[in-house]
């Protein structure tokens, strides 16, 4: 029988690349979900009832991939080569700017009210 060994070395880029793409499903899931939402505005069929239940689910969507993308970003930082390290700080600065936009979109709209009484 043959037997399959494990390379010598340490791991390629699969710890950052895995990351990288972890890191970007929210984006595409977040995109997706306001595609379904502008094209069903109005509307009281099934498309409206998937946009509805994507947006109420991208709550723990959205987290869990994040928290899955920082893990294994942090695990390529520590074992990988240069070529998975430069992925896996992608996929960080990825889950950064989403917290950043979040933070912004959901605090910009504290003042809304505030900004309505004033001028």
């Amino acid at each position: 029988m043959t037997q399959l060994t494990a390379p010598d070395g340490p791991p390629r880029a699969r710890l950052g690349a895995t990351a990288l793409v972890l890191a970007l499903f929210p984006v595409l899931w977040l995109a997706i979900v306001a595609i379904l939402v502008a094209v069903s505005l109005g509307s009281d069929d099934t498309l409206s009832l998937l946009a509805n239940a994507m947006f109420f689910s991208s709550f723990a969507v959205v987290p869990l991939f994040s928290l899955l993308a920082v893990v294994l970003a942090v695990l390529a930082l520590l074992v990988n080569t240069r070529g998975g390290k430069i992925l896996g700080g992608a996929a960080l600065l990825v889950v950064v700017l989403q917290v950043v936009a979040i933070v912004f979109l959901i605090g910009g709209s504290f003042d809304l009210p505030n900004q309505a009484h004033t001028g």
